[in-house]
């Protein structure tokens, strides 16, 4: 066994803290790599990036090196497959005309509806006499929830006069038809 003095341990312990402090370097920031390409920085208080474009579905190979005064650590990486990018791709389980935001409106609304299958959809816009004023959507669509603008012109691409107007969707089957107020 060998005894050492205090001093020698204190010496001991000092060293050691200045060589720690010595190897600290500052974190610049983090590299992002997705299937061994840069894709992003993100800086430290920064913990989420942008998955536009991904695809639900496909596996991907997410890198992270974290990037230092002097210096980069490993690549440390992870395989992970995007389920979803967010409420545009929960498909409904139900179809619905769920309304218009905002209203009362001007100059423009946004019609939000949702459809539980794929199918043809017909979107119109009628005044408080129950003439047609606009077609906004007549067309094949996907299953998912899907919005549309008015802009409070009519087919002839004029402005229409403030008031009362409906707007209906109909699927094959289903029909729905709610109430907005345009205020100028």
């Amino acid at each position: 066994m060998q005894i050492r003095k205090k001093s020698d341990i204190q010496t001991g312990v000092n060293d050691k803290a200045t060589e720690q402090q010595e190897t600290t370097r500052d974190l610049v920031n983090y590299l992002i790599f997705l299937d061994g390409i840069f894709v992003t920085n993100l800086n430290e208080s920064e913990y989420q990036f942008d998955l536009a474009g991904f695809t639900p579905g496909q596996s991907y190979a997410l890198g992270v090196k974290a990037a230092y005064e002097g210096g980069n650590s490993d690549l440390v990486t992870i395989d992970w497959t995007l389920t979803s990018t967010g409420k545009d791709d929960i498909v409904p389980v139900v179809t619905a005309l769920n309304g218009n935001y905002p209203n009362p409106f001007n100059p423009e609304t946004r019609i939000s509806f949702g459809l539980k299958s794929a199918g043809q959809v017909t979107i119109y816009i009628y005044n408080a006499k129950g003439q047609r004023v606009r077609e906004l959507i007549n067309s094949e669509m996907e299953a998912g929830n899907h919005s549309v603008v008015w802009d409070g012109k009519g087919e002839s691409g004029k402005a229409v006069k403030s008031g009362v107007f409906f707007y209906r969707m109909k699927t094959n089957r289903y029909t729905s038809t709610k109430k907005m107020i345009l205020m100028k």
